[in-house]
């Protein structure tokens, strides 16, 4: 079953940002030339974006901007983005913007941002003007975010003006663009900074910030031995660095689509700390859906360490929600011979181990799933679909207080009383009762508690005639393991407890001599005759 996805590092650009700043965004513009109209939308583009890659929630944030807005800009945005989110909340949360040129004021906005508008956090660029946020004056918004329990994503940006002449040689003006931004340079820089915070007892001060990086960490996954080592030499620190990476650090996917890094990161991080995100326009949602194809297919994780990398984790960190059943596909179900179509939701269907493992199977079918069911009846299945909907089949089961007793509503809602017997007829023509079919196939599709509610259901029916009675206990022999103590408990307890009725039944010879032999009719009939002591038996209804 395709799990729900959350996406982390999903960028916006509210109105009075993009007005501010677009000059600055012109070259990514020319390169990506939907990127504009793909960052300013909060509604159908976006979700229609959203589904090709199956993501159930975005995270947006604001993308990053050189210099970063003004308190004022902020402001303007974080309301505006709020009010795009309102209108699919279920969709969409934020983080907000802060004017980190000005830790007082990047405080402030954060904890309205938090408290008047419900984001989850903030994404924050990784400097301001080549500033890092290492400094004392920036304790309080660090503080802030400790108060409030909300993680800060440190995001990647350009590089400042005194940090260029890294990224300047004997190569393009394309390549040297691309060296100091995504190609390489705002990548080293986040994860240096995240070192500076660590070298400047940041997370001493406040032991219970939560930081996220994005692109798999930022190069530190694959140095963090390296620091550890080194870093005894860099001060007092109560932590090292592989304690404060455990308990303070979380890393996403954010447009890092091989599983190379993934091998290196499941050694040496905690896998409730690796998060998924696609990096939204800047990457595609369909190239994030494809990595988790890859990732489920090679065994590196297991299929409940794939669901928190897809949204558990965010759900716990971020304290959000992803929305039920967006990602259930509709599975079609052939059943019988005659290949009678059913249509569920992969959710509903997999809650039967069976039927789980049938998708799972075709986890990533592009074509949509099926499951064929040749031996399965339609009637039979059509209330196994409605027990795993509902979790109860017609005729429904209620109890009466007064009588202290349970009991079977018709289907007009009224009580079921005398003549209830509830037949079906297999594919030789032979009568059933349904119940008996309902537990058989219950224990095929590993659904133990409908197969306490048919036998419970089959304790209530009365009037069953003889033939319908054996044929109904053939069956069960047939279609159940020699270990059942349920089921064939309650139809030897049945046949004993009516052996009168069944002595003077000559359908019952009949049936009984064309599904065994007359030496096996008489030593039945022998027993029921000498079995006088348990003429109190009683059918078990648990």
């Amino acid at each position: 079953m395709i799990p729900p996805i959350i996406a982390l590092e999903e960028h916006y650009l509210s109105p009075v940002v993009l007005d501010a700043f677009d000059e600055e965004f012109q070259e990514q513009f020319k390169a990506i030339p939907a990127a504009k109209s793909m960052l300013s939308d909060l509604g159908d583009l976006r979700l229609k974006e959203m589904a090709k890659g199956k993501i159930s929630m975005q995270v947006v944030s604001h993308a990053c901007s050189p210099g970063g807005p003004s308190p004022d800009q902020c402001r303007q945005g974080n309301d505006q983005m709020a009010t795009s989110i309102e209108k699919n909340k279920d969709r969409f949360a934020g983080f907000a913007v802060l004017p980190v040129s000005d830790p007082e004021a990047s405080a402030k906005e954060l904890e309205r941002c938090v408290k008047d508008l419900g984001f989850v956090g903030a994404l924050i660029d990784n400097h301001a003007n080549g500033k890092y946020f290492d400094g004392d004056e920036y304790d309080v918004m660090w503080r802030v975010a400790e108060e409030l329990d909300v993680a800060i994503y440190l995001h990647p940006t350009w590089p400042a003006e005194n940090m260029m002449h890294q990224y300047t040689g004997n190569f393009t003006d394309g390549a040297s663009r691309s060296l100091g931004a995504s190609g390489w340079g705002w990548h080293t820089e986040t994860g240096l900074h995240v070192l500076r915070l660590f070298a400047a007892g940041l997370f001493d001060k406040f032991p219970k910030l939560k930081i996220i990086i994005g692109h798999f960490g930022e190069m530190l996954p694959f140095m963090i031995q390296r620091v550890v080592n080194l870093s005894g030499r860099w001060g007092d620190i109560k932590r090292n660095f592989k304690e404060v990476w455990e308990e303070n650090i979380w890393i996403t996917t954010s447009g890092v689509w091989s599983l190379d890094p993934l091998r290196c990161i499941l050694g040496n991080t905690k896998i409730d700390h690796i998060l998924f995100s696609v990096d939204y326009p800047f990457e595609r949602n369909e190239n994030g859906l494809k990595w988790l194809e890859e990732l489920e297919q090679s065994g590196l994780v297991s299929q409940e360490e794939l669901e928190m990398i897809a949204y558990k984790n965010s759900e716990k960190l971020l304290r959000i929600k992803a929305p039920n059943n967006l990602n259930a596909a509709i599975v079609t179900i052939a059943v019988g011979p005659e290949q009678r179509l059913f249509a569920a939701h992969e959710d509903v269907l997999s809650k039967s181990p069976f039927f789980a493992d049938s998708c799972r199977a075709q986890f990533f079918s592009s074509t949509g799933k099926r499951i064929e069911l040749p031996r399965e009846t339609p009637e039979v299945f059509s209330a196994i679909l409605e027990y795993l909907y509902k979790g109860d089949y017609t005729p429904k089961i209620n109890f009466d207080k007064k009588r202290n007793s349970w009991y079977l509503e018709h289907v007009d809602g009224g009580t079921a009383t005398g003549m209830n017997e509830s037949t079906i007829f297999t594919p030789s023509g032979v009568a059933v009762l349904k119940d008996t079919v309902i537990y058989c196939s219950a224990h095929r599709y590993n659904l133990p508690e409908l197969q306490r509610l048919a036998l419970k259901k089959q304790g209530l029916q009365s009037g069953v005639q003889c033939s319908t009675i054996l044929s109904s206990a053939r069956f069960a022999y047939a279609n159940t393991s020699a270990t059942d103590s349920k089921l064939r408990a309650h139809y030897l307890a049945l046949i004993i407890r009516s052996r009168s009725t069944f002595k003077r039944s000559g359908t019952m010879q009949m049936e009984m001599e064309a599904g065994g032999s007359p030496l096996f009719f008489d030593l039945f009939v022998a027993m029921v005759n000498h079995l006088d002591d348990v003429s109190s038996a009683r059918s078990p209804r648990s």
